[in-house]
């Protein structure tokens, strides 16, 4: 859990790993939308700094409520992962 920065508690946490990688990917991916398609950020003004705030710290409360069978989400992803990259057997 992170929950503090330099002594200060963090706004909306503390926050699980998992948490800050989902904010981390959706900020970059943003990041990214705009630098390639700058025409989706030309028209919205200020609403776009709100955009790459609010919605990474949303995408985090949801990765916060989501459970795939009672284990947290990227712990899902990662035997589903591990499944599907694994061997193949054969049931006898």
């Amino acid at each position: 859990m992170i929950g503090q920065w330099e002594g200060h508690r963090l706004w909306g946490g503390p926050y699980s790993v998992p948490q800050f990688i989902t904010m981390g990917v959706v900020f970059a991916t943003m990041i990214l939308v705009l630098v390639a398609v700058p025409v989706l950020w030309t028209r919205f003004g200020v609403f776009n700094l709100v955009a790459l705030v609010v919605l990474p710290y949303l995408s985090s409360l949801l990765v916060r409520r989501l459970h795939v069978d009672g284990r947290p989400p990227f712990a899902a992803l990662a035997s589903t992962a591990g499944l599907a990259g694994g061997p193949s057997g054969t049931a006898s």
